[in-house]
């Protein structure tokens, strides 16, 4: 059932110790938000620089050059984050598999002649890799990044963290971390 909304302009008065509504003027809601509408398209329509656009737009060609990753370095750290970013420690979201989705981030960037080592890849969630790339704190981040995989590489080594220790890095591993 299509229910029409509307606002009352109302005026309450007093007569004889009762109060009384009387409807001034009655406004159907969806008559406001089409005026809303055309206001918006008049004040957007006097902007001299709109954008066109492309219906259909252009392609270019374009050649780059982009480095070789050790994609096991990949899978050991989605595996060693287990679906949670090993920054915040909040789980990714759900994807197909019943995974976890976890993006990996090289602490000092490869140009920056990092290393494709599991002492340089962190397993992030996407907001903490776009900060770690965007974001005015990327510096602190890294430092932080830093300390957390140092830690966690002096727990595997001292026999502290066995399910690193155990973990096999093979192609028929899960790229994603299994989701719990």
């Amino acid at each position: 059932m299509n229910q029409k909304r509307y606002i009352l302009n109302i005026k309450i008065n007093k007569d004889n110790g009762n109060y009384v509504a009387i409807i001034k003027e009655k406004t159907l809601i969806l008559a406001i938000v089409n005026e809303i509408k055309k206001e918006n398209r008049k004040s957007l329509s006097s902007i001299a620089d709109l954008p066109i656009g492309s219906e259909i737009p252009d392609r270019a060609n374009r050649v780059t050059s982009s480095f070789v990753r050790d994609n096991k370095v990949r899978k050991f750290v989605l595996n060693r984050a287990g679906g949670q970013c090993e920054y915040c420690g909040k789980i990714g979201f759900e994807i197909k598999d019943n995974k976890y989705y976890i993006e990996t981030h090289h602490i000092i960037a490869l140009e920056n002649n990092g290393k494709d080592t599991i002492d340089n890849v962190i397993g992030l969630c996407p907001n903490h890799h776009r900060e770690a790339h965007y974001g005015i704190d990327g510096d602190k981040l890294e430092l932080e990044f830093i300390k957390i995989l140092t830690a966690k590489m002096k727990a595997d080594q001292q026999g502290d963290a066995p399910e690193l220790a155990t973990k096999a890095i093979s192609a028929s591993q899960p790229s994603i971390a299994p989701a719990r």
